[in-house]
């Protein structure tokens, strides 16, 4: 004791000694802290100790040692009280004068102790859990040595539970398992009596008997059953029935050969199928040996994906087929509303198609406007305007045609007297002689009457017929019926207002 005092009293083995003691104090912690989660009495022990060893408490008793000593007590007091004050003082600055490394030491070995007599109490599960935590602990990634430690570990706890489990079943266990036996349900035998068979020998007979018995049935049964599947021509499931008893019977060995034989015959007869194309016979006949069988398996997924692959390119020829006929038979918006509404729209050929129907098919309009464009004279300035427009709309780029459409623009605005005139339902009310809400009135010497919607032109009066423009029918409103009008006949309404407006504009 007086050497450690003396070392205790070296500043630098002081110093020494206080990390030591802020090791042992955070080692405590954590340690109480980790199986608090569910050896909560036991963590809670260590978390103390902890508590109670620092050196923070050291420095508290010293502390208080020192606040008693500067206060004198005086126990020769006739005061009870302070007599009893100071008997309570003095003990604690005795204890905290005394509160050494040694008694640092006890206070841990006694809380481990604690912690271990508390563990006693503990349910077998949690006490597993604190064995799986202590071998964890030493576990290191990749060392072999280790897992195997851990692996046996495990291993002896379940055996030792297993064992457990038996004995609190009782000699009822094996009555019940021999009732089991003796009535021939040997499955059951083996399902509920094999966790068991290492701790108790007639548990084990029964079962290896059973076993013995139930392999016995699956050989007659076998010997009997084969035959019959192979005239079947159901080669699996005799191959599935010989296979696992070869070793104890020739006769099945043989089975299972003329079986294999059979099934190799057929397998590679499928592979022959879908080497020719015949994926769905191939999906079809292999249908027996799927589940089992490997090599028909893989042939049976590749003649799925060679038939969806064969599907899809028949499907593209039809389209591309489709396609090309009406383009030749010069039905290019047919073509083209048919080939983007496929499902193969995004392919290349297919998109190569809609161009060119794109491109014949506005050749064509455009060839027929031209043809439109040699019977309408020059003086046709809004019917010159009407093809050119649609020649641009057709070819925006196309400067020729920009050209002479702007060309007939400039002439119709140098002939034209007025500008046109916006017509509106609400000026006319009732008397509104067309079927939409507005419309623009325009006027062409010599007097040339047109009415605009959008960008359709319609003739309003004769001359304007004459020049080709649109039927005004298509948008002149019938006139409500009158009592004295014959309901057989329509008549339409009156058109001579707007007729005067426009020749207004063409003679202001």
């Amino acid at each position: 004791m007086s050497i450690l005092k003396e070392l205790s009293a070296h500043s630098v083995i002081k110093k020494g000694f206080r990390v030591i003691n802020w090791l042992m104090v955070i080692g405590l912690i954590v340690l109480g802290a980790v199986l608090s989660v569910s050896f909560f009495k036991t963590g809670l022990t260590f978390i103390l100790v902890g508590l109670l060893i620092s050196p923070y408490m050291n420095d508290l008793l010293d502390k208080i040692s020192h606040l008693i000593h500067q206060h004198k007590l005086d126990q020769s007091g006739r005061n009870v009280f302070i007599k009893l004050r100071a008997w309570i003082l003095s003990d604690i600055r005795y204890f905290a004068e005394k509160f050494t490394l040694t008694t640092k030491l006890i206070l841990v070995f006694l809380g481990i102790l604690i912690g271990i007599v508390s563990l006693n109490y503990e349910t077998d599960d949690k006490r597993f859990l604190l064995g799986l935590l202590i071998q964890s602990a030493w576990l290191e990634e990749g060392n072999k040595t280790h897992q195997g430690q851990l692996r046996d570990y495990f291993e002896i706890e379940y055996l030792r539970q297993k064992e457990k489990a038996f004995f609190a079943k009782g000699e009822k266990f094996i009555a019940e398992l021999q009732v089991l036996y003796d009535t021939a349900q040997y499955k059951a035998v083996i399902n509920q009596g094999t966790p068991y068979t290492q701790f108790n020998s007639q548990i084990q007979n029964w079962v290896t008997e059973s076993s013995q018995i139930i392999k016995q049935q699956q050989i007659e049964l076998a010997l009997k059953e084969g035959p019959q599947l192979i005239k079947a021509k159901e080669y699996q499931k005799a191959y599935r029935l010989a296979m696992p008893h070869v070793d104890e019977e020739p006769k099945l060995k043989k089975l299972a050969k003329e079986a294999k034989k059979r099934i190799d015959k057929d397998v590679a007869r499928l592979k022959s199928w879908y080497e020719q194309g015949f994926y769905k016979r191939v999906i079809w006949k292999a249908k027996p040996y799927v589940a089992n069988e490997c090599r028909a398996r893989k042939l049976v997924d590749n003649a799925h994906r060679a038939k969806k692959l064969r599907d899809k390119n028949r499907q593209i020829k039809k389209v591309l087929k489709k396609t090309n006929n009406l383009i030749k038979a010069h039905q290019y918006e047919a073509a083209i509303q048919y080939a983007s509404q496929s499902q193969h729209a995004e392919m290349p050929k297919v998109e190569k198609l809609i161009k060119r129907a794109k491109k014949e098919g506005d050749k064509a309009k455009e060839k027929k406007i031209l043809a439109k464009l040699r019977h309408i004279p020059p003086t046709q300035l809004e019917g010159n305007i009407r093809e050119y427009t649609k020649l641009l709309n057709i070819f925006p780029d196309n400067d020729k045609y920009k050209r002479k459409l702007a060309y007939y623009k400039k002439q119709r605005d140098e002939t034209r007297k007025r500008p046109p005139l916006i017509l509106k339902q609400s000026e006319y009310g009732e008397n509104w002689p067309f079927s939409v809400s507005e419309g623009v009135l325009e006027c062409f010497p010599p007097g040339i009457i047109t009415f605009q919607v959008k960008d359709k032109t319609y003739a309003v009066n004769g001359l304007a017929n004459s020049r080709n423009y649109l039927k005004i029918d298509d948008i002149w409103r019938n006139a409500p019926p009158t009592l004295e009008q014959d309901t057989t006949s329509t008549r339409k309404m009156e058109l001579s207002p707007v007729i005067n407006k426009g020749l207004e504009l063409c003679n202001p």
